[in-house]
């Protein structure tokens, strides 16, 4: 594999995967959070000149949201299922390592629901070591959060001495055992045992590059502290066998992708590191995807407002069939009535930039910022002839400018036909645009904004009281 297409790779399930973990209510599995874990650990690297501290700061948001209520109950590494099990073991080992990154759940209630179900589960894990990864899922709580689960070591230390003794260890396993002994002094003899084990694994492995390359990727991007890796033979070797399995390789599964981006950034040159770094800035999903509550700060998931359905559902567009921009800017201050134009103007405190010559027919673009359209509609669509391909030449046209951002605005029906054939073009395309369909509850949550706030200026002058109240 080459460089550029293990860039490429990470980039692309980067911007595929990201959207779907900011948009989606329900918590990723392991491997999703797995990819976004290292993910992160990538672009901290990457951030020495501050670059990408919003990036960080929004993933750090995404990490801590509040999972649903039953989300740690149902991750029980002791599954009778031993497949269950193995994922649960590293959703929870991904778990700890993020809360050490990034601090817990907002939650409270979240965070106690997590270290109740946390305790339990372990004092399992260590019955039953190391049947599906509990041995990891231990290391994994004892080095990130050893305030938490320092109960765990003594036991574990012992189980860990007496079990690398009578039996052969993966690198992947020493890694993670050395990672929980290292603030251990009085395990000292058992560290050494391990690194000797490591030493010889790294001077006569002869397992497949495929199976090789995660271990030189953690070998340099996850135990740094080790002073007897960081002899200069030693470093040269891990260098040396990363680039060369990055060779012989064709396939790397998703989730390790980003892990192995961190090794090739943190083994090569500066030239490399710049282009590296210039390209992820270029074609990386822009931090405005995150959600729609970027744009309209009072949306709420939950505010479903069903009663003024039939009402937005009159609103049309525009408030005339041609309107100049010229009418469209003065109808701001002196209103000719409600349209869909005015309302998200107002609400966005942004002039209309409509009816330039990006509009396809009917349709109505609402130009935001530079990448950021709302494409109207008002009316439903049921099939693609017609008006369905009209709005597709419309979207396909926005998508050319590079990562737009096309939000579909319609309080009607649209054919899911419709929407799939436009998501499909979207993902196509090299300029990496986005394409979402807002949900009807936000577009009445906005027109509700508007009505109150833009509105019922007079009511509440005489009450000194909002009447929104989200």
């Amino acid at each position: 594999m080459r460089q550029e297409e293990l860039m490429d790779s990470w980039i692309k399930f980067h911007n595929k995967h990201y959207i779907n973990y900011c948009y989606e209510s329900k918590e990723p599995r392991w491997n999703t959070k797995q990819f976004f874990l290292y993910s992160y650990k990538l672009l901290n690297r990457l951030n020495y000149d501050n670059r990408w501290a919003d990036y960080l700061s929004k993933y750090s948001e995404i990490f801590r949201r509040d999972p649903a209520d039953d989300y740690y109950g149902y991750r029980d590494p002791s599954d009778p299922d031993p497949e269950k099990a193995r994922k649960n073991s590293l959703e929870w080992a991904n778990i700890f390592e993020l809360n050490s990154l990034v601090g817990f759940p907002y939650n409270e209630s979240a965070k106690k629901k997590m270290l109740k179900r946390s305790e339990r589960f372990l004092s399992n894990a260590l019955k039953s070591l190391p049947y599906s990864h509990h041995d990891i899922l231990c290391c994994s709580a004892i080095e990130f959060m050893p305030e938490h689960y320092r109960f765990l070591s003594d036991d574990f230390f012992k189980w860990m001495d007496e079990y690398s003794s009578n039996n052969e260890v993966t690198p992947h396993q020493i890694i993670a055992y050395l990672n929980a002994l290292k603030n251990f002094d009085e395990y000292n003899y058992l560290k050494n045992i391990l690194i000797e084990k490591l030493l010889f694994w790294i001077r006569n492995t002869e397992e497949t590059s495929r199976r090789q390359i995660l271990i030189w990727a953690r070998l340099a991007t996850r135990i740094e502290w080790c002073l007897e890796l960081s002899d200069n033979d030693i470093q040269e070797t891990i260098k040396t066998n990363f680039f060369n399995c990055l060779r012989e390789i064709y396939q790397l599964d998703w989730y390790n992708i980003p892990i192995i981006m961190d090794a090739l950034y943190k083994l090569s040159t500066g030239r490399i590191k710049n282009t590296i770094n210039d390209k992820i800035a270029s074609e990386i999903t822009p931090s405005i995807f995150f959600k729609l509550k970027n744009i309209f700060h009072f949306l709420d998931e939950n505010n479903e407002l069903i009663e003024l359905q039939n009402e937005i559902s009159k609103i049309k567009e525009k408030c005339i069939q041609s309107p100049s921009r010229e009418l469209c800017r003065t109808c701001m201050s002196e209103s000719r009535g409600r349209c869909w134009i005015r309302i998200l103007s107002k609400v966005t405190g942004v002039a209309p930039w409509s009816h330039g010559g990006n509009e396809v027919a009917d349709v109505v673009v609402y130009t935001l910022a530079q990448g950021i359209y709302f494409v109207i509609k008002s009316n439903s669509i049921t099939s693609q002839r017609g008006e369905g391909d009209i709005l597709y030449r419309q979207c396909t046209q926005l998508f050319s400018s590079d990562h737009a951002l096309v939000l579909y605005w319609n309080p009607s029906d649209t054919h899911p036909s419709v929407i799939e054939n436009i998501k499909k073009i979207a993902s196509s395309i090299r300029t990496n645009p986005r394409f979402e369909v807002v949900d009807k509850k936000y577009i009445r949550q906005v027109y509700n904004y508007y009505i109150h706030e833009f509105e019922d200026k007079k009511t509440r002058s005489k009450t000194g009281k909002s009447l929104f109240d989200f």
